[in-house]
């Protein structure tokens, strides 16, 4: 026994005070992703590389077994090289990525171009959104508020829409790989091949896996927003009436679809203490974890989903507003000196951690619910139909400066989605760089840095600029190798195979059981490993095996989910059922 303390001390003290690294090296370690999705594009827009099975598109590209181990090198591969062997050099396996996709952007043509016919067609990628199925005049306004109105507002208040909201490729890369850098990390970190720069810091200054939690949050936000955006029906109109019974009824299904998510804490914790497993206790405080915070973020969001409704109508205000609130208690009420240096004498001191960096979760929640107002609306090229459609027919056809007027209309809101992510983050990063001018930190403590142990101001910032700009990335790639062409014809509200990978798409439609098995895997490994001990070539053939596993049930579970037939259930973009599992991502748009 006394050995095993010992260990456990080790273990405990190998994750603990922990200075972090700096911004840039992680933005170089994090754009691998980027980078390895730029590769996969360019091999299946200019060769269909992945046509052949790992696409799913059944054409003329790799063998099935081919196409799946590049895709599985690339996107999981990729990102584990990132964090271990290329820690040291991630600019070089950036190089390493992007170079092969020039070369092969200017030796081969996009396949979808000189085509004709159905061949040609095959590998048109639909519009952003799906377009309207009979009379689109009804999605233009519903009283009140007009389609050029207040993009937040509609969120709440939209009409009977003829659009169903589909999947989009670059939110299935962007999340994917999230999903896989978190299995990644949760297992590399009781590695010494993960470095330590890397890995959780203790109270002050930025990490990779620091960034990792609040992305989660980030992204949570993101797709709550889709199930506030169903189509309303006259029961709604009819609540409008009653928007305390409707408040109450929203909170009560977000804490019903919470309780996964809260027995998942419950085991955790459970779990934890029984096996007296190594824990972080300044993490999140002695009880609490973080599937607590993932559990309550959606239901305190329904307080501000009416306040949104009701007294300023932008949740990105919301997420300033709260995240400057906590910023003061902290600075200026005494809260940063009690999370940091109070007894643990009481529950609430005892997880005092937790608890109070649950503010600063809800600003970057609220923030990602900001972001997904305009990710998750109805198709710019659909809303551009739509006006032509409200346009008289003389103004049509007999005026040019119409015709020009209504061009120029579309053309700025095919484009106001990446205008919104940039104007976001570089808001975000302005913020945070006004913070330590106004807020210096403090040379002997560290006060003033970003601190995801508190979840400040700074924090906050950081995060929300990140996750914009790596949206804004994705999104990029995405409409340079696989464009939309406003002719092609509605498809169901499933990812084009062609246009996104597999693998990813995998993860993200059964992050929950991904999530809950390397959760596991990571503890057999730990008990059944010396991690400290283990070597380059140990670690990384455990890491590699562990990946493998979990491609190999994510594939598994997107083949039987297929052969049955089973529709995506509600919330599928990543939150549960109802928007509730933002860290799991276990629906990926």
């Amino acid at each position: 026994m006394a050995a095993s303390k010992s260990y456990k001390t080790l273990k405990e003290d190998f994750v603990a005070n922990l200075p972090g690294g700096d911004i840039s090296e992680i933005n170089y370690v994090t754009a691998v992703a980027p980078a390895a999705v730029i590769l996969w594009s360019a091999l299946q827009s200019r060769l269909a590389f992945f046509d052949g099975g790992g696409g799913g598109g059944g054409g003329d590209g790799a063998s099935p077994v081919a196409a799946l181990a590049v895709d599985f090198l690339l996107n999981c591969g990729g990102i584990l090289l990132a964090t271990t062997v290329y820690a040291a050099h991630p600019v070089w396996l950036n190089v390493l990525l992007v170079a092969p996709a020039l070369l092969l952007c200017v030796r081969w043509r996009p396949r979808w171009m000189g085509m004709r016919g159905r061949r040609r067609r095959r590998y048109r990628k639909p519009a952003p959104y799906s377009t309207p199925t009979s009379d689109p005049t009804p999605a233009l306004s519903n009283g009140h508020h007009h389609v050029h109105g207040r993009r937040e507002a509609m969120i709440h208040d939209a009409a009977p829409a003829p659009y169903a909201l589909r999947p989009k490729a670059f939110l299935t890369h962007y999340r994917g790989c999230m999903m896989v850098a978190t299995c990644v990390a949760i297992l590399a970190v009781d590695f010494p091949l993960f470095p330590r720069r890397f890995a959780k810091v203790e109270t002050w200054g930025t990490s990779l896996m620091d960034l990792g939690v609040g992305s989660f949050v980030f992204s949570a936000g993101i797709v709550c927003v889709r199930r506030r955006r169903r189509p309303s029906t006259d029961n709604d109109k009819d609540d409008d009436d009653h928007d305390d019974d409707r408040l109450l009824r929203r909170m009560a299904s977000s804490l019903r679809h919470a309780l996964p998510l809260l027995l998942l804490g419950f085991i955790r914790l459970l779990t934890v203490k029984g096996l007296d497993y190594q824990e972080h206790v300044t993490e999140y405080g002695v009880h609490w974890n973080f599937f607590f915070t993932l559990a309550l973020l959606p239901p305190c969001a329904a307080v501000f989903e009416a306040a949104v409704r009701h007294v300023m109508a932008s949740y990105v205000l919301w997420s300033l507003l709260v995240g400057v609130v906590y910023h003061l208690l902290l600075r200026y009420a005494g809260l940063e000196r009690y999370m940091i240096a109070a007894p643990r004498t009481g529950l609430l001191s005892m997880n005092r951690e937790g608890i109070g960096s649950f503010v600063g979760y809800l600003s970057i929640f609220l923030a990602g619910q900001s972001a997904g107002t305009y990710l998750l609306l109805p198709s710019m090229a659909g809303e551009a139909e739509v006006a032509a459609h409200d346009v008289p027919d003389g103004a049509r056809s007999s005026s040019s400066s119409s015709r020009l007027r209504l061009v120029l209309r579309a053309f700025y809101r095919a484009h106001r989605l990446p205008a919104n992510l940039l104007g976001s983050g570089i808001g975000w990063a302005a913020l945070y760089q006004l913070l330590a001018i106004l807020s210096p930190p403090s040379s002997a403590s560290g006060s003033g840095l970003a601190s995801r142990r508190l979840a400040n101001l700074q924090y906050i910032s950081w995060v929300n600029a990140f996750n914009s700009m790596q949206l804004l990335a994705f999104y990029a790639i995405d409409h340079v190798f696989f464009p939309p062409t406003p002719t092609t014809t509605p498809t169901p509200a499933t990812d084009p195979p062609t246009t996104t990978s597999a693998i990813l798409r995998a993860f993200n439609q059964h992050g929950l059981i991904l999530f809950a098995l390397a959760n596991v895997l990571t503890g057999a490994v730990n008990l059944g490993l010396d991690t400290l001990r283990a070597g380059t070539a140990t670690a990384l053939a455990v890491l590699l095996a562990y990946l493998a596993l979990l491609t190999a049930v994510a594939l598994a579970l997107a083949r039987w989910r297929a052969a049955r037939g089973r529709p995506r259930p509600r919330g599928e973009a990543g939150v549960g059922r109802e928007g509730t599992e933002p860290v799991l991502k276990s629906r990926v748009e």
